[in-house]
């Protein structure tokens, strides 16, 4: 039976190096100018490596900061206080 401590130190180690690798594959794609779809396909790649090594809640925690990072750094924002055109405006 495995002990809580190495379960800790497993997921804590997976977390680290998966969230070492998420940001060498962000900087890599912020200075390539990846399209959304590339990055998303590269951060997938990353979260199924490091899946394989066990850990769950690990696992759930890169997804999570993948979802954010795309968001970030990669997705058209949803809103925007911006006028595009001046002319419809006529206050």
């Amino acid at each position: 039976m495995r002990s809580p401590i190495s379960s800790l130190e497993r997921s804590t180690l997976q977390f680290t190096f998966g969230s070492i690798t998420l940001t060498v594959v962000t900087l890599a794609c912020l200075y390539l100018h990846a399209h959304f779809a590339a990055t998303a396909f590269a951060y997938l790649l990353v979260i199924l490596l490091f899946s394989l090594m066990g850990s769950f809640i690990a696992s759930s925690a890169l997804c999570i900061v993948t979802i954010a990072a795309l968001a970030y750094y990669f997705a058209p924002p949803a809103f925007s206080l911006r006028i595009d055109d001046p002319k419809i405006c006529r206050w």
